[in-house]
């Protein structure tokens, strides 16, 4: 395939808005190298990634098997982990349409870049904002059983400084988890206005 037909093939899928194109949160959508495109509906998402590429195996007499690995395999895991990021974004959205928000947010998206200060390549999943209010919220998503919570937390206060010009008072937290945290993580900031712990069951 020829360079500049990609570039055509592109602008036909994102027309029939079959793929999206998104950049990190604060980039010009125009202007911004760090394009990455995604298919949107998850279901063609799933087929993509594990059925299409898997159909002569799933064909077989070994289906079942392949199934069953597929499944509950790690790939599986990071496609739900994707999946539930956009979750978060949706529950973002409708609790400030129900102006349930500490602000009303005219912005919502994702940050991915690199981290000056620890040096290595990092993302915000989730970011809700209000650019004229100075106002933010970042959220880290865990589609994980397991995960060390006060370093997740810790870790999504460091990186509000990747994301310029809101106030730090004006910067509110979220940690979405898979399930609920434990009791010492809830008890650890109970008294923290700016940070919110939810579990999956809290999104529905």
């Amino acid at each position: 395939m020829k360079p500049d037909a990609i570039g055509n093939y592109l602008k036909t899928l994102t027309g029939l808005r079959l793929i999206e194109r998104s950049v990190p949160f604060g980039d010009d959508l125009n202007k911004s190298r760090k394009g990455l495109y995604a298919i949107m509906d998850p279901f063609f998402a799933y087929w993509f990634r594990f059925v299409g590429r898997n159909m002569g195996l799933l064909e077989s007499n070994i289906s079942e098997q392949v199934a069953r690995r597929l499944a509950f395999g790690p790939a599986f895991d990071t496609y739900v982990g994707q999946q539930f990021e956009t979750v978060c974004r949706q529950w973002l959205m409708r609790r400030n349409v129900a102006g349930q928000l500490p602000f009303i947010a005219t912005q919502f998206g994702k940050w991915w870049g690199n981290d000056p200060i620890a040096r290595e390549q990092t993302d915000i999943d989730v970011i809700a904002a209000d650019p004229l209010g100075k106002q933010i919220v970042l959220g880290e998503c865990k589609w994980r059983n397991e995960f060390n919570e006060t370093e997740a937390v810790e870790r999504l206060r460091r990186r509000a400084g990747l994301v310029h010009g809101y106030a730090a008072d004006g910067t509110w937290f979220m940690l979405f988890s898979k399930n609920s945290v434990g009791e010492g993580t809830r008890s650890r900031y109970a008294n923290d206005d700016h940070m919110t712990l939810l579990s999956a069951d809290d999104l529905y």
